[in-house]
C-alpha cells in the first residue's frame, strides 16, 4: 500500500504522499486481501466500504 501510494503520488507530480493518494490506490491494493471469515453469513465489506468508514486526518 505504501509503495503503491508513493507511485501514485509520483505519477500525479507530487514529491510526497497525501491521504488522497492512499485513498486512490487502497481498493486496488486491498480488495483481493479481504477474505470472508468461515462463520460469516454475508459477503465481507469491500475495500471501498472500509475506506468510506475511516475518517481521514
Amino acid at each position: 500500500l505504501k509503495r503503491a501510494a508513493q507511485a501514485w503520488a509520483f505519477l500525479m507530480g507530487r514529491p510526497g504522499v497525501l491521504p488522497e493518494d492512499v485513498q486512490a490506490v487502497f481498493p486496488a491494493v486491498m480488495d483481493h486481501r479481504l477474505l470472508p471469515a468461515h462463520a460469516a453469513l454475508h459477503a465481507p465489506p469491500s475495500a471501498r466500504d472500509l475506506l468510506a468508514a475511516v475518517a481521514i486526518p
